[in-house]
Parts: structure tokens; C-alpha cells; sequence
């Protein structure tokens, strides 16, 4: 296992368009790649849906005989870049209670009021900038210096603020529908259409365009699913953020090239530290909705040197993704991927989740259970991937030992 390494912890990361976790809906080769040649986390569950939250665990989390900062430090500094907003001024005050040693927020994300197309290139977008003083900083002639850093963390929050991945990265060939009279304009479908075609109303055809394959908007979209919305409007909403997946693969791509050419002494994590709902619970956006799993199962893969795919299976509290970016203590056993992998102890797993949402979160290697002011859903896991088949009426006894 690597000593140091760069870790890209996203808001808004969810594990269906990856093809690592079985997406057939989107491609993403550079993290297929880091999946292929390091290890995966199955079934990655987070302690609180909110992200900052979650973040304030990973950082804080004992590792071994010393906090995990107090671990890193020992072969060199810690450092943390963010966009600039009013999360990265709770995160920077969070890291600086917890000991990181340098803060560098970058002015990427644009101001919510001003409009703004989708950048026409990689190096514009929002999520590229952030990733830009990272790349220098591996780049600078100390940068591989024994003792220069330990960690970088990139913590990005576009996905939740601004979706202007170039529409390159998501090619789509329209093919004009027989039986619609006229083609479909995607440059005049606007945020007043998508919210007419999700709004509960009186059935009026004429009112309701067919949605493009793909929305020019940059505007993160956040609305409850009508049961008369167009059939296409979750899968255009769908293409769309994986156009950003798309982005995210291509500066993983860049931040390989890089890292590969220290020989297995940095490793790569990447690391999701909140979901987003595509439509599995009948919304689309982050923290919305009935709280289901898409928002608390985040993705982690980590590029570590292995030089072969390792599955982590079961149910495991991500925040213990700590024991693994760290430098490894040169006196002190620690497990092996493999090892980790076949834990037996880990399939009586369960993971309560905190949320505002619910009285009660709970995951286990077999089920989902979710208590809300409207009832108690369960859902088998790990088969009931989207939990689309609510099976608390029939496990009655299950429902009882998990409340």
C-alpha cells in the first residue's frame, strides 16, 4: 500500500454511472481502470446523509495508536483544497481544528445568480479548476520529496452547484422520431419546461415537451416526479449528469498519469461522501425526497498498487476508508486487502445512518430499513439495488428486530 496519497472526495457522487459498480448506461474507462488495478468498495454506506458531516468523521477517525492526521503528518504535510462557497468555509474551519496544515480554496465554481452555458473544454469547467492546483502541486521539483506531503485531499462540490461539463463527453446522435411533426429544439427547452413536465397538473398534452437527450442548463435540478411527467425526462436527466461523470473520469485519467509515474509510492482514492437521487425515490437532486440508498451508498475505489481488482464486499461505515489512506506504520500489523476482503466479521455489519429525513436509518449485509414519519420501507440488499420493491409487509419479524 502506498504511503501517500491524493484522494478526490465529491458531493452529489453516486455509484450507477460507474462502470465499476455496473453501470450500462455510461462509460467511465479511467476509473474502470483504478477499479481493475486497485480495490473497490462494494457497499460503501455513509453514518449521516449530510456531507460535511461525513467528512468531519473521515478526518476525525482514529487510525491505529494516533488520530488519522497525527498518522499522515509523520511523513509529511496535509493538505486540503476546496471550491470556494459557504461549505468550504465550514470545511476549512473543521480542518483547521483537526490539524491540516494548509487550506487552498479555488475560485471554480460561479456565482449561482450569473448565467453560464457549459464550458466549451475540460480545462474550463468548474471541476477541472479545483484540480488544477493539485496537478501543479504533484508537478513542482519538491513535490516528490520524502517528506513534502503526505495527503492532498481535493474536495469538490460541483455536482451539487454547477453541471457545465463540456456536452462533448456525452455524444448523442438524435434521430428525429417519426411520429413527432417537427424536430426537438434542445436549446429551447428551458428550467420553466423541465418543472412543467414535472408538476402535478391537469393532463394537457400540447403543454408538455418531449425533453432532449441531453439539458444545455447548467443548473443542478432539484423537483418531485410527477406520475404524469415524460416517460424521457429521468433518462435525459440521467445523461446528463453522467456527462459530468464523464468529466470527473477524464481529470481521474490526468491525475493517473501523474500518479503512476511514482511507481506505487502515491495512491488515488476516490471517494463519494453523498449520493444523488436519479429518480429511484421519485426525485431528482441531493438530499431530497424519502431517504433511500442511491443517497447514503458511495462509491470508493482506490488505486493503491495492488496491481490487481480487489472486491471489499459487505456492508462497511465508510468513514473506516481512513484505515486505508494512511501511511502505513512500519511496526504495526495491518490487515491485507485480500484479508479485508473475506473479514468474516463484517457480515453482521450494521451501519445507522443520521439523517433529518428519518427516525430511522439502518444497513445490513441483507437489508435496507428506513423508518419515516409515513412508515417503515425495507428492501433486500444487496439484490434490491434502487430499492424499487418495498418488502416490509411481508418480513414482519425482520422489521421488528431491525426497529
Amino acid at each position: 500500500m502506498p504511503d501517500r496519497w491524493v484522494v478526490l472526495s465529491l458531493d452529489g457522487l453516486t455509484t450507477a454511472p460507474l462502470g465499476a459498480y455496473g453501470s450500462s448506461w455510461n462509460e467511465t474507462p479511467a476509473i474502470d481502470r483504478m477499479a481493475a488495478f486497485g480495490t473497490v468498495w462494494d457497499r460503501a454506506i455513509a453514518s449521516n446523509d449530510d456531507p460535511i458531516e461525513v467528512l468531519r468523521c473521515l478526518w476525525s477517525r482514529p487510525s491505529q495508536d494516533a488520530p488519522w492526521i497525527d498518522a499522515c503528518k509523520k511523513l509529511g504535510r496535509v493538505e486540503l483544497f476546496l471550491n470556494v462557497g459557504q461549505q468550504a468555509n465550514q470545511l476549512a474551519k473543521i480542518a483547521d481544528e483537526l490539524g491540516f496544515d494548509e487550506c487552498t480554496l479555488v475560485e471554480a465554481v460561479p456565482d449561482s445568480d450569473a448565467f453560464v452555458p457549459p464550458s466549451a473544454d475540460v480545462e474550463t469547467s468548474a471541476m477541472a479548476k479545483l484540480l488544477i492546483p493539485v496537478l501543479e502541486r504533484l508537478g513542482e521539483p519538491d513535490a516528490n520529496q520524502a517528506h513534502d506531503w503526505s495527503v492532498l485531499w481535493v474536495h469538490g462540490d460541483s455536482l451539487l452547484r454547477c453541471w457545465d461539463a463540456p456536452r462533448w463527453l456525452f455524444p448523442i446522435d438524435e434521430e428525429p422520431d417519426e411520429d413527432d411533426e417537427t424536430p426537438v429544439d434542445q436549446v429551447d427547452w428551458s428550467i420553466e419546461d423541465f418543472e412543467l413536465a414535472s408538476c402535478e397538473r391537469e393532463p394537457i398534452e400540447e403543454s408538455i415537451k418531449k425533453p432532449p437527450s441531453i439539458f444545455d442548463t447548467v443548473t443542478v435540478p432539484c423537483f418531485e416526479l410527477a406520475s404524469d411527467a415524460h416517460p424521457d425526462l429521468v433518462t435525459s436527466w440521467m445523461q446528463t449528469y453522467a456527462c459530468q461523470i464523464r468529466l470527473v473520469d477524464h481529470l481521474v485519467q490526468l491525475l493517473l498519469e501523474v500518479i503512476e509515474a511514482s511507481n506505487g509510492e502515491i495512491g488515488l482514492a476516490l471517494v463519494g461522501t453523498s449520493g444523488f437521487s436519479l429518480g429511484q425515490n421519485g426525485w431528482i437532486g441531493h438530499r431530497v425526497g424519502p431517504l433511500r440508498s442511491p443517497q447514503i451508498h458511495l462509491p470508493i475505489i482506490l488505486f493503491d498498487g495492488t496491481g490487481y481488482g480487489i472486491r471489499v464486499s459487505g456492508a462497511r461505515n465508510i468513514e473506516a476508508v481512513g484505515d486505508w489512506i494512511r501511511p502505513l506504520v512500519r511496526d504495526v500489523a495491518r490487515m491485507s486487502p485480500q484479508e479485508w476482503g473475506d473479514d468474516e466479521a463484517c457480515t453482521n455489519a450494521s451501519i445507522v445512518t443520521r439523517s433529518n429525513r428519518a427516525d430511522r436509518v439502518l444497513t445490513t449485509d441483507q437489508w435496507f430499513y428506513v423508518r419515516e414519519a409515513e412508515g417503515v420501507s425495507l428492501y433486500s440488499k444487496p439484490d434490491d439495488r434502487d430499492d424499487t420493491n418495498d418488502v416490509a409487509d411481508r418480513c414482519r419479524e425482520v422489521v421488528e428486530s431491525l426497529d
